[in-house]
């Protein structure tokens, strides 16, 4: 029994470590750039099968940032977007799930890095009077902030890095038909 205590003890030990290190490493990252607000300008599926979500500057100049997702972070946000629920519970409503329950809100989303095409995120949480702050991939930051209703910030680094102007990303062309909501979400009750 003692062992077992010694192995949970040393478990919580590490996640507390985690938590702190990514918590201090996040905010290394945002604080080196001003951020930008932006908003989720549309989902769409691109060539070879990739999606890409959309985000547009809220103020002028408009700025767009296009970045590339899997299919099932392309239907969480499509979801989000169309405020549509999926007929099984995806992660990202678990996620939601645990917010609720633990009383925790998402203040913001931040997409503070980028190398080499990889997009770095992180959520600003608050729980009563403590805040905190969690590395995670900007595709499920995003879906997640739509469904909180919490801010996406990038930061002037990304969108001097990575951003398009001043005419947004083009969906895909004749010749490659755009992904159908309908089609998508029943996609997604397929693989359910």
């Amino acid at each position: 029994m003692q062992t077992q205590w010694r192995r949970l003890g040393a478990l919580t030990a590490m996640v507390v470590m985690v938590a702190v290190s990514a918590e201090a490493f996040a905010h290394t990252r945002s604080a080196r750039s001003p951020q930008r607000r932006m908003v989720v300008e549309d989902v769409f599926k691109a060539d070879q099968g990739a999606y890409v979500v959309l985000l547009k500057t809220e103020e002028n100049p408009t700025r767009y940032l296009q970045i590339m997702i899997a299919e099932r972070e392309a239907m969480a946000i499509k979801l989000k977007l169309e405020r549509q629920s999926p007929p099984r519970p995806l992660t990202l409503n678990l996620a939601e799930s645990i917010l609720r329950s633990t009383k925790a809100r998402l203040q913001s989303v931040s997409i503070d890095d980028v190398h080499g095409g990889i997009f770095l995120g992180a959520l600003r949480l608050r729980q009563k009077a403590r805040t905190w702050t969690l590395d995670a991939r900007p595709s499920d930051a995003i879906a997640l902030a739509l469904g909180q209703n919490a801010p996406i910030w990038v930061a002037q680094q990304v969108l001097d890095k990575a951003s398009l102007e001043p005419v947004p990303a083009v969906k895909p062309t004749e010749g490659a038909a755009a992904a159908d909501p309908e089609d998508t979400i029943a996609d997604l009750e397929e693989t359910l």
